[in-house]
């Protein structure tokens, strides 16, 4: 069985939101029209506490974009962005959410930076692999928002998990011109 995971499709990455990607505008429509091949859809979202550390506010005198040392991580920090309940972490507008079957949510922790849909930066499972393999999957179809490479790691990571994974390119926003 193969299930769509749709990666961080929410109104902060839209073109007018507080961390723009460009081209995410146009996913919901060619996503939308993706769902009816799917038994299984999971959606992944950013849902930030406020207080979390790779946002540049929680630190004394630093800006978005300066890096810290954080418990042996280099950490870039951000402007707030997909802050939990916040209309910018919501699903970005016009995305059916209806057949959505299970929603993970990335972040939560507020010492822990977000880092793909299998499991956070220190190696701590979300959860995905299990529902996955619960739900008699064997290939995972990736479409959304790669920001901070997330939506790439998250291709890695389902390999290595043992799935048959693929990006669908005009489903995704966010890739370098070499990937």
């Amino acid at each position: 069985m193969k299930a769509l995971i749709i990666n961080d499709l929410q109104n902060d990455f839209h073109p007018a939101g507080l961390a723009p990607v460009p081209g995410s505008d146009a996913l919901p429509d060619r996503i939308n029209a993706l769902q009816k091949d799917f038994d299984l859809i999971i959606g992944v979202r950013f849902w930030m506490p406020v207080d979390h550390v790779v946002f540049a506010g929680n630190h004394l005198w630093r800006k978005p974009g300066q890096s810290i040392r954080f418990e042996k991580l280099d950490i870039e920090l951000k402007e707030m962005f997909c802050v939990a309940d916040s209309f910018g972490a919501e699903w970005m507008m016009g995305l059916d959410t209806s057949r959505m079957r299970q929603v993970l949510d990335k972040g939560t922790d507020p010492l822990v930076p977000p880092y793909s849909a299998f499991r956070d930066i220190r190696n701590r499972p979300l959860g995905l692999s299990d529902l996955l393999r619960a739900s008699g999957v064997s290939e995972v179809v990736l479409a959304g928002v790669n920001f901070e490479d997330s939506l790439r790691h998250t291709l890695e990571d389902a390999k290595e998990e043992g799935f048959k994974a693929v990006l669908i390119p005009d489903a995704v926003a966010g890739l370098s011109e070499s990937e």
